[in-house]
């Protein structure tokens, strides 16, 4: 797989091939620098990558489960990211160095359901980390500093999300499908008051 740079006039600024398998989505900080993950071999082998902004590779690490998870700068210049680890598909956040990615924490929920997760969403304003799942449909709030991570019932059933975290002023909004309770439910957007 490749990644390519373009410019506004449409010309190729550079491009990368150091992926070895279907890359995922991709984020941008302010910096330039190029953040996504690619499946080498799946759940085994996924990886999160660095580039700078002349296309050159700045950092590759390896994440169990990491792909199709878009990797996001937080404003320490960190990379923060969501994973699903085990047969049982429990999510796993991490925190990387911005400048090695190297784990400088991770953290996961209670085990004891089957989850799918949604890609992590960062508050400025709270300076907080939110997810949401599917079991319970819970909301995930993560501390960046330390990894800390509480959990919210968002409704008493099963929905599968189907976005990230939407965050404006003190309401969190996120869409979910409720299909795997009933397949004529269809999806929902449901809006979240931080305060409570």
């Amino acid at each position: 797989s490749r990644i390519y740079a373009v410019n506004p006039d449409k010309s190729i600024r550079w491009q990368y091939a150091g992926a070895s398998g279907p890359v995922g989505k991709i984020s941008i900080d302010a910096s330039g620098n190029v953040m996504f993950t690619d499946s080498a071999n799946i759940a085994v082998n996924d990886r999160v990558f660095k580039i700078k902004p002349n296309g050159r590779e700045k950092w590759d690490v390896f994440l169990l489960t990491a792909s199709g998870f878009t990797p996001i700068t937080g404003p320490d210049g960190d990379i923060y990211t969501s994973s699903r680890q085990g047969a049982n598909g429990v999510p796993r956040y991490y925190r990387l160095n911005g400048d090695t990615g190297a784990v400088v924490w991770q953290t996961s929920p209670d085990a004891s359901f089957v989850y799918a997760t949604s890609d992590l969403a960062y508050d400025q304003a709270e300076n907080k980390l939110y997810a949401v799942s599917t079991s319970r449909f819970q909301l995930f709030t993560i501390n960046p500093s330390d990894g800390q991570l509480t959990e919210d019932m968002i409704k008493p059933f099963i929905a599968d999300p189907i976005t990230k975290v939407t965050i404006s002023g003190d309401l969190l909004a996120v869409g979910a499908t409720l299909i795997s309770n009933n397949p004529a439910s269809g999806s929902a957007v449901y809006g979240i008051d931080k305060a409570t």
